[in-house]
């Protein structure tokens, strides 16, 4: 048996990721690595430069064992060849191997090299460093000095760091609106989710550069501030939390070290009614820029601290993922413009939005837009990937123009919807009925709102403390989107 170089605990990304991801579906959590040789290379020349590179990296010798990941002195990979590419993903169990190899053959020579790496031990930027190691390997040309390890990076959630941070993000968040509705809706385990995707033409990509430019300001910050302007006109809520992730590099030793490092954020936005496209761009870029050190610390403790008491799950209004482009893969041709429905698993708990955008620019730039149940009922994925693209014109364009004239009508929910609840929630009264009266024994709710606060008279039919009702809510809120615990009862328990 291969020796045991090191162990260590778990960092707070990887703590976060494993409590998201069901145990079944850890095999599937991986990201793959595409590389082309620079010439044609003989498999032996290839698996040898495969090989190098796993000696080079203490997480492709990881496996994961409990909280602790646990790195070989040596592994002895499996590099597998055939002249056609498997079909669907490559499978990797983090407890048994940290990556898999497979050689694409053409007349006997090497056509590419798919490093397939468990999710559990890197992130995106990781597999960047990948395909910059593997490229200059397979090349015959020297690679960087030894980069910074996995075990550099082991910083749990006791780390003072750590501890720091998650105290900084609990300010933060403590008076931020809770959830933004869409529409009020009962949720399933597992929903559809509507995806369009829309290649943007090199027209639109380079206003985006140009915008960015003009107001000095990141491309994240861009999109950040048309998402948002788009949930403004849907919904009418200009006071935010969107949901993105940090990288947590910030040296050229970080983005050579292969670990897993990238964590959910989330990012309040103080909008108002009256803010222009540019101000809540602004607006986005100060949250973004003062926020982007703080990057790691204890998820789970945050989140759990949020959904403590509050009368209503923590849900982000939206979820932003921009994936600069990197060097040194492969990548796939673009696809072309598509809608599709996938299902997708709803955990409440994880604080996903039912609206998320992702821009991505490996080789070309594409937009992509998935609206889960609450939002695609009202409207469909597509054309809100089209009202995105509205309001970047705009941006350009105009950037004065205030968010209220924008062409894009509101979702028809949202005039039911009861602003003022000191959750931030705008309240949808009839889902938060179904609510109540889910409970078995309840008979019937009347609603009444009042100082920021949800009154509920309950008649039910055995007796019930406010106490017991308000904790049987706290647990079935989640599923009801719209939804808020009231924060007083009268209950009427008189028989019927």
């Amino acid at each position: 048996m291969t020796a045991v170089e090191k162990r260590f605990a778990l960092n707070v990304a990887q703590l976060r990721n494993l409590r998201n991801w069901a145990a079944d579906d850890l095999v599937d959590k991986t990201i793959p690595v595409v590389v082309r040789p620079p010439r044609p290379t003989p498999p032996a020349e290839a698996a040898a430069a495969v090989r190098a590179l796993v000696g080079r990296h203490e997480a492709l010798r990881s496996r994961l064992a409990g909280a602790e990941q646990v790195v070989l002195t040596t592994e002895e990979i499996d590099v597998e060849c055939g002249t056609e590419t498997p079909g669907g993903p490559v499978p990797v169990a983090p407890d048994e191997r940290a990556c898999r190899a497979f050689l694409l053959l053409r007349e006997g020579k090497v056509d590419t090299v798919t490093l397939t790496v468990s999710h559990v031990f890197t992130d995106a930027f990781g597999v960047q460093a990948l395909a910059r190691d593997l490229t200059s390997l397979l090349a015959g040309e020297p690679v960087a000095p030894q980069p910074r390890q996995a075990s550099d990076y082991a910083d749990g959630p006791e780390a003072p760091r750590v501890r720091e941070n998650t105290a900084y993000w609990r300010e933060l968040l403590g008076g931020a609106p809770r959830a933004c509705t869409y529409s009020g809706v009962e949720r399933d385990e597992y929903e559809k989710v509507e995806i369009a995707q829309e290649p943007l033409t090199p027209e639109l990509d380079a206003l985006v550069a140009t915008t960015c430019r003009a107001l000095g300001v990141t491309a994240h910050a861009v999109w950040g501030g048309v998402v948002s302007a788009l949930v403004s006109r849907l919904c009418g809520r200009h006071g935010q939390v969107f949901r993105s992730t940090y990288a947590n590099r910030f040296t050229p030793a970080d983005l050579g070290a292969v670990t897993q490092l990238a964590q959910a954020v989330y990012l309040p936005i103080d909008g108002e009614a009256d803010d222009t496209v540019r101000a809540r761009v602004e607006r986005v870029a100060r949250t973004s820029f003062a926020t982007l050190d703080r990057g790691t610390y204890d998820a789970n403790a945050l989140l759990d601290w949020l959904n403590s008491g509050a009368g209503a799950v923590f849900q982000p209004a939206f979820e932003l993922n921009y994936v600069p482009a990197g060097r040194g893969a492969t990548p796939a041709a673009p696809e072309p413009r598509r809608v599709e429905v996938n299902d997708v698993r709803i955990d409440p708990p994880s604080a996903k939005a039912d609206l998320a955008v992702t821009v991505s620019h490996l080789p070309g730039a594409v937009v992509r837009v998935a609206a889960r149940r609450p939002v695609s009922r009202q409207r469909g994925a597509r054309d809100l990937s089209a009202a995105c693209l509205t309001i970047l014109e705009a941006l350009s364009s105009d950037p004065d123009t205030p968010i209220g004239e924008l062409p894009i009508e509101p979702f028809p929910a949202t005039a039911t919807l009861r602003g003022g609840h000191h959750t931030g929630v705008a309240v949808d009264a009839d889902s938060t009925t179904r609510l109540v009266t889910s409970v078995p024994g309840i008979l019937a709710c009347r609603l009444e709102f009042h100082d920021r606060r949800v009154l509920a008279t309950v008649t039910t039919r055995e007796p019930v403390t406010p106490t017991g009702l308000r904790a049987v809510l706290a647990r079935r809120q989640p599923w009801f989107s719209g939804a808020v615990v009231p924060d007083d009862f009268v209950i009427d328990d008189s028989p019927r």
